[in-house]
């Protein structure tokens, strides 16, 4: 049996268009092959794409079947709206509507095209009434969507700290795909005030990206003083080597910026005292 996963209503009305296409000595198989995936596709589809209903043709064509395929329709299209109506509400402020919807039985954990739930929404815009709300529904606060960006790091994008520390509260986590290439991007854009939040939100400052660069590879190599400063306070090692053996010290000699090295220098000192002072303690603790 032909089976495919449809993800929105247009896609079910264009497949069902094409099948129906063509002569009338075809018709009839189209006709067929339309019930299966019609079948299929209610099956299948919901707001986020995972398969909650089903209504298999089991019976074959005919007025019950008809009713039923037509019964999941309607609850598909239903939970659809809700769910579009429930991230309208959390977009717009509406706490109130909000409140009305989840108490009519939407589900906050449901997702849009995007994969972006009303708490994604809600903490890019800075609605703290909102997330709090939706936190005390136990909603998932470290939910992704499909480009991989949690609530944290929308709160954190748009300089939402409030309700960034209401997310860290619940045990969001900030969990970024590809964190270094990420990172060194920011760095790159000279972005301090960004880069400052998402390494009080608990960044890894010695993210690697594909090159094996850090951020302070970027910042030293571009004399970025201020950003590598922020850098080395959160703990970057100025030891690390990208792909070529370059440390962001020898960036930072080639770059010729003399605050920057002398910065560079100093934490490249405190860093190998540290390191031969864990050492001993290690040896020590041996013996």
């Amino acid at each position: 049996m032909f089976k495919q996963t449809y993800t929105s209503f247009k896609r079910v009305h264009f497949t069902r268009n094409n099948l129906l296409q063509g002569n009338n000595g075809r018709r009839s198989s189209k006709n067929r092959v339309f019930r299966q995936v019609w079948c299929s596709c209610v099956a299948t589809l919901t707001v986020n794409g995972d398969c909650e209903h089903s209504c298999a043709c089991k019976n074959g064509p005919g007025p019950r079947a008809d009713t039923t395929r037509w019964d999941c329709w309607k609850d598909v299209k239903q939970e659809a709206e809700l769910a579009l109506k429930l991230n309208s509400a959390a977009f717009y402020g509406d706490l109130y509507q909000l409140k009305s919807l989840i108490r009519a039985g939407a589900d906050p954990n449901k997702t849009d095209y995007d994969g972006r739930s009303p708490l994604h929404l809600a903490a890019s815009r800075g609605y703290e009434d909102i997330t709090l709300y939706l936190i005390q529904e136990s909603v998932d606060v470290n939910i992704k969507d499909k480009l991989g960006n949690t609530p944290l790091l929308e709160a954190i994008k748009n300089g939402n700290d409030r309700v960034a520390t209401l997310l860290v509260k619940e045990g969001a986590t900030l969990s970024i795909e590809n964190a270094g290439t990420f990172l060194c991007t920011v760095v790159a854009k000279g972005d301090s005030d960004f880069l400052k939040r998402l390494l009080n939100n608990g960044i890894d400052p010695n993210s690697k990206d594909y090159d094996q660069r850090t951020p302070l590879h970027v910042a030293s190599s571009e004399g970025l003083y201020l950003l590598a400063r922020q850098l080395v306070e959160a703990g970057a090692n100025v030891l690390k080597k990208d792909r070529w053996g370059n440390t962001p010290l020898d960036e930072a000699l080639v770059c010729g910026n003399k605050m920057l090295i002398k910065l560079l220098e100093d934490a490249k000192t405190s860093q190998m005292s540290s390191f031969l002072n864990s050492s001993k303690e290690i040896k020590g603790s041996l013996y």
